[in-house]
């Protein structure tokens, strides 16, 4: 990764558990509302590299309700042992939401001689920033357990003989963040609160230490290079009286950013972190504690926002930001400003300025507009509302012209973003709070006598325009068939009028196990050649499989109210940059190489995708490497459902590895073409998607490993993109 301001947030997007619907609905939907199960909770542990002097224990805990996975890591250097009993004690610990994975003696080895050890030796050096092969068996292993966890946050905890600013060359006493957010403003919030409770004073008093920016070959440099993920770096001091100060001083720095980021720990300690008030008094009776930060993104913006509780600014806050009464006003341009709050964030208002500032909170981010603005009140007031299923599955959507609020009963898969919700009802409901008029409701699919309660006032579907009055989305030709296809090259021809056509079709269905990719070549307005393509240490023979394909021209399109792009780049075996102009979230990307200019087999592979793009580079067998230079194509979708000249498109994304995953349709389709592939790069072993067991709602896909280097076939976890389209054309 270079120092670009793309960041992967894709690991915390949609959690949505700190809004809450506050505004009373109608008597006749008051008491609608359903109650979700759980999941049991869990708590494992197995062992790595058994059988070694450096046989280690990673233990686990899964909570059974979604949330982020949060990884500690503690004992990477002997003889800190403030790190290791630290971490030792968090194994231990259970949280309200998510995973919690604790690998606390890293180097057990270095453990049991009380040692570092220093020099090529130091296992916190051998960890490429850039993704290259770690340096020792052992460092390969720890990235390989961070990896196959993907964990949203992580911390690596240490102690050092000196104190972090003091002039005795030591680094305690302080969190080094990496360069995500909200790495920093979180970690503000930390030390402020750890300073006070602890009452640390002078060189004793915890610091923010250096952004960490992926230029040392440290395990957490390698978070943020590789990952790109939410990480610190813990050092206390072994100036402090007793190791004992200094594991609690670690104890309450994760426990207070768990908090932040909404992954309490379950029975807290008496310390009660991230309980503070703005002294107002106004705390409405609520005690939940959020974690929040503004981030400019250049250009100076004023805002405002307001909760139904208290808010209390974080210290990098400027002095000429007002709080007061439940409500903030401030400015940034480049910086963040950091909050706490409790209750519930009512509204978000850009003042003036750049629209696109960034929200953090409890480590999700959201923009302005997926708040209600402070000034809806004068031309509209906000309203109550919830969509009634009567006993049939009903996917519905709706606009309006202000902001949307989901309501605690609502299903943690339905989408809202810019004034647009988009979920399912069957028997339940599903309660919002908006602001502004409402604008569309569209049946989507299933019944559509769904009942539409607003402010107490009962409302059908006809009456509201549909979201596709006057879309031309009907009028983007698009290809979509199912092509059977063996190791020899054949034509293929088009279903749709295309002038300049970019193909994308890479998985490749699983009938036989050797591990393989679908090669395209001479792509045109007639068509295009397609192979089935195995690696080069294999004997390239492989039987007929049958692989997906969809076609668009490039440029940009409308497809069934998505809005997508296709286009081609050039590239090599280094990353190449592809801009992205109209998708306010990260869309779905699918790659395939489209000529076969250098024979030797090779796939595209993806990192990102961020909403104004993405890298894609080459990518041939480990026993090889290199490659010459080939057109990518490249076809980026934004989630979502839709429809275009009767036939049902869905895009969306999963997480899958090297066993097999189902992935389940939101959309029942009759004949459904699959194009699918690896769009993260978690892992530099290469790889490709495979499929199975493809019915009208779901899929089974599989992240294929090639052997050609050695026969393990583990994968990191990765982002699976997928298109399904109804064929039939």
């Amino acid at each position: 990764m270079t120092g670009d301001d793309r960041s992967s947030a894709g690991a915390t997007t949609g959690r949505r558990g700190f809004l809450k619907a506050t505004a009373a609905l109608g008597a006749g939907v008051a008491g609608l509302g359903s109650t979700g199960t759980a999941a049991a909770e869990t708590r494992d542990s197995y062992t790595v590299l058994h059988g070694t002097e450096h046989e280690t224990t990673v233990h686990y805990y899964d909570s059974g309700v979604e949330g982020p996975t949060t990884m500690v890591v503690g004992g990477v250097h002997g003889d800190e042992r403030a790190g290791y009993r630290a971490a030792d004690e968090i194994a231990k610990w259970e949280v309200e939401a998510g995973e919690l994975v604790v690998l606390p003696r890293a180097n057990v080895a270095a453990i049991a001689d009380g040692a570092r050890p220093w020099g090529d030796d130091d296992l916190n050096r051998q960890f490429p920033p850039n993704g290259a092969d770690c340096r020792s068996e052992l460092a390969h292993t720890v990235w390989k357990v961070v990896r196959h966890h993907d964990p949203d946050w992580l911390f690596d905890l240490h102690s050092s003989r000196g104190i972090y600013g003091s002039g005795d060359g030591g680094v305690g006493q302080a969190m080094f963040p990496t360069w995500t957010d909200p790495s920093r403003s979180t970690g503000e919030n930390v030390v402020r609160d750890l300073n006070d409770h602890f009452d640390l004073s002078g060189d004793m008093r915890y610091r923010m230490g250096n952004t960490l920016d992926a230029d040392e070959p440290m395990l957490v440099h390698r978070v943020a290079g590789v990952l790109d993920r939410p990480a610190f770096i813990c050092e206390t001091t072994e100036k402090a009286d007793t190791v004992e100060e200094q594991v609690d001083w670690h104890l309450y720095s994760v426990e207070h950013a768990m908090r932040q980021y909404g992954q309490p720990r379950r029975n807290e300690s008496d310390w009660s972190v991230g309980s503070g008030s703005d002294g107002s008094g106004s705390g409405s009776g609520a005690t939940t504690t959020h974690g929040m930060a503004v981030v400019g993104t250049g250009n100076e913006t004023e805002y405002a926002f307001t909760v139904s509780g208290g808010i209390t600014p974080g210290d990098n806050v400027e002095s000429d930001t007002g709080v007061e009464n439940g409500r903030a006003h401030g400015s940034v341009e480049w910086r963040s400003d950091s909050f706490e709050y409790t209750g519930d964030m009512e509204t978000f208002t850009v003042l003036s300025g750049d629209t696109n500032v960034d929200i953090w909170i409890d480590g999700s981010k959201y923009a302005a507009s997926d708040f209600p603005d402070e000034s809806s009140g004068s031309g509209g007031e906000e309203s109550g509302m919830a969509v009634v299923g009567t006993g049939d599955e009903t996917e519905y959507a709706f606009t309006v012209s202000g902001g949307i609020v989901p309501g605690d009963n609502v299903e943690s898969d339905t989408e809202v973003e810019n004034g647009r919700a988009h979920g399912f009802v069957e028997w339940r409901s599903d309660s919002f709070r908006f602001t502004g008029e409402m604008e569309t409701f569209t049946v989507l699919g299933g019944d559509e006598t769904v009942d539409i309660w607003i402010e107490g006032s009962k409302y059908a579907a006809s009456d509201f325009p549909d979201e596709s009055s006057g879309s031309s989305a009907s009028a983007t030709p698009l290809h979509a068939s199912t092509v059977t296809v063996d190791h020899t090259w054949d034509r293929y021809g088009l279903d749709a009028d295309l002038s300049d056509p970019v193909v994308v079709a890479d998985a490749v269905s699983y009938d036989s196990g050797h591990p393989c990719h679908a090669r395209l070549d001479d792509v045109g307005g007639s068509g295009f050649d397609c192979r089935v393509e195995e690696w080069d240490y294999l004997n390239g023979w492989h039987p007929a499989e049958a692989v997906g394909s969809v076609a668009l021209d490039a440029g940009s399109h409308d497809i069934g109210g998505l809005h997508a792009a296709a286009g081609r780049l050039s590239v090599t075996d280094g990353w190449g940059w592809v801009g992205l102009d109209g998708f306010s979230t990260a869309p779905v990307v699918l790659t395939t190489v489209q000529t076969e200019n250098d024979g030797q087999p090779v796939v595209a592979r993806t990192r990102g995708p961020w909403d104004n793009g993405f890298d894609v580079r080459l990518q041939e067998e480990e026993g090889l490497g290199g490659h010459g230079e080939e057109t990518v194509g490249y076809l980026a979708v934004e989630p979502g459902t839709g429809s275009v000249d009767g036939r049902a498109v869905e895009a969306g994304t999963a997480r899958a590895n090297h066993e097999w995953t189902r992935v389940d349709f939101e959309t029942d389709f009759a004949d459904p073409v699959f194009v699918g592939g690896v769009q993260s790069y978690h892992s530099d072993d290469p790889c490709a998607l495979r499929y199975r067991n493809l019915t009208g709602s779901s899929v089974e896909v599989l992240v294929e490993e090639e052997q050609s280097d050695n026969s393990e076939t583990w994968h990191a976890t990765e982002d699976v993109g997928y298109l399904v389209v109804e064929g039939g054309n």
